[in-house]
């Protein structure tokens, strides 16, 4: 009897470990990460193109006292004509080296 109680105690004790390791946690998968969407590059936008640095002094003089510009085409090329708020018509830089003395 006493070979029947080992050999019941032995099945029980595989059993019990049978279904110990029938309940042992199933490893988790590791997230995985989500690749991140790389941002585009935004075009840069394009400078204006170059001006003109400096204006017409004398073009500035006529408009600055009031007047109106107007380009009169002679057979020897063309010139600015201002005209002012009296009435009188000048060439531009007549003008202005007029009021404007060395």
């Amino acid at each position: 009897m006493k070979k029947r109680w080992e050999h019941a105690a032995a099945c029980a004790a595989l059993s019990a470990l049978a279904l110990l390791a029938g309940c042992k946690p199933q490893p988790q998968p590791q997230p995985q990460p989500q690749p991140q969407p790389q941002p585009q590059p935004q075009p840069q936008p394009q400078p204006p193109a170059p001006q003109a640095a400096i204006a017409n002094p004398a073009s500035e003089y006529c408009v600055k006292r009031g007047g109106r510009l107007e380009t009169v085409n002679e057979a020897d090329g063309a010139k600015g004509v201002c005209h002012l708020p009296d009435g009188t018509a000048i060439e531009e830089w007549t003008l202005y080296r007029r009021d404007h003395p060395a």
